[in-house]
């Protein structure tokens, strides 16, 4: 924007500020016009900086609601949970009419569910917890 506000400065300076004896108000206004093109970039910067502002704002709460979810992803330690013998549990499972498929998409549902909670508030405030 900075750009198209200087060149449109340069622009009408050059068509009126040496043109004296055809328009002799365009050169005696060059000082209000030059500073009327400052005040338009200070303008331009103070929207700038309060638009950066807005968007650290929003990469704040985009990292916290990451931060939230790495949190989650170190719940779980194997130190903690190893990893079981699958064909054990999916056997355990069958013998009360159960798949380890059903357990594991349970499972999933869970995690994406909370992965969806917590970014999805972020990404689309007004959707959270559908």
């Amino acid at each position: 924007m900075t750009e198209k506000i200087k060149a449109e400065f340069e622009q009408w300076y050059v068509e009126n500020a040496f043109d004296y004896p055809n328009n002799p108000i365009g050169s005696r206004d060059c000082g209000l016009q030059r500073k009327a093109y400052y005040a338009a970039i200070a303008q331009e910067r103070i929207e700038s900086q309060k638009r950066k502002a807005e968007l650290q704002e929003r990469v704040n709460e985009l990292e916290e609601a990451m931060d939230k979810i790495v949190q989650w992803s170190k719940a779980y330690p194997l130190s903690v949970f190893p990893e079981p013998d699958f064909k054990k549990a999916a056997q355990a499972l069958k013998d009360y009419g159960m798949t380890l498929d059903t357990i594991s998409a349970a499972n999933m549902r869970h995690v994406l569910n909370g992965v969806i909670e917590i970014a999805g508030s972020c990404v689309h405030p007004d959707n959270a917890k559908e």
